[in-house]
């Protein structure tokens, strides 16, 4: 049987999935080694348990690197190297895959390549999809304040390309520093519940640079002026 970080993978895929990496690995933008696809067709028939007492990698060698004609001698690197190359491409699968699922994360890269490339105009519009997409949803937490930073962040950026002026004039470097402390502070109340939680077990936290930095802010203070500042902002 073979035992390989690949097979785990594979092993999570959905049916739906083993199809769709089929396709992914089909592609030419995302996949030229046609050695790779062999490979995935072969494994993708003992879909989902990959446990048949011939799945080896010396079969594997036969399959894929023997010509009809003549036969080869086995060569472990080789076939390594290609459950290697495949494992690979299913984990950019996996990405492309998850990148796809967060519409805020696609938008975010596409507001990117729009910035890196100067297009200006085409920025303005699609940040306006991005903004919308982000206030539409219901409110998730502490990630939200961070999507609204990366947000202003991006819209400063831009301006510097184009418009000195005009980011001098907005409040884009003061929403993302506001947003940023936002996603800061509830992040660190969390963790300071959790360091709570973690004294009953006699861990050490004397050299946490966190708590060393949180022993000397009014943390009830700067809670109620962040809380009228969020009420504000709404």
């Amino acid at each position: 049987m073979l035992n390989s970080k690949l097979i785990d993978i594979l092993k999570s895929f959905s049916k739906e999935e083993i199809k769709k990496f089929s396709e992914f690995l089909a592609s030419p933008f995302h996949n030229k080694n046609k050695k790779a696809i062999l490979l995935y067709e072969i494994l993708s028939k003992h879909h989902p348990h990959y446990e048949h007492k011939n799945l080896t990698k010396e079969n594997l060698f036969i399959s894929i690197f023997t010509d009809s004609d003549k036969t080869s001698a086995f060569n472990d690197a080789s076939i390594r190297n290609l459950l290697s190359d495949l494992m690979i491409l299913a984990e950019k699968f996996l990405g492309h895959t998850e990148a796809e699922k967060d519409r805020f994360f696609f938008n975010e890269k596409i507001l990117k390549g729009l910035e890196n490339r100067n297009l200006s105009g085409v920025f303005e519009k699609r940040i306006k999809t991005a903004e919308d997409v982000l206030n539409n949803n219901l409110f998730e937490g502490e990630e939200d304040f961070y999507k609204k930073f990366i947000l202003e962040e991006l819209k400063s950026n831009n301006s510097q390309y184009y418009d000195n002026l005009k980011l001098y004039k907005s409040d884009f470097i003061l929403k993302a520093s506001d947003y940023l402390t936002y996603y800061y502070l509830i992040r660190t109340f969390k963790m300071i519940n959790f360091f709570e939680w973690q004294k009953q077990y006699n861990i050490d936290q004397s050299s946490g640079l966190a708590l060393e930095i949180l022993r000397g802010v009014n943390l009830d203070e700067i809670a109620e002026k962040s809380k009228s500042k969020v009420i504000r902002r709404s």
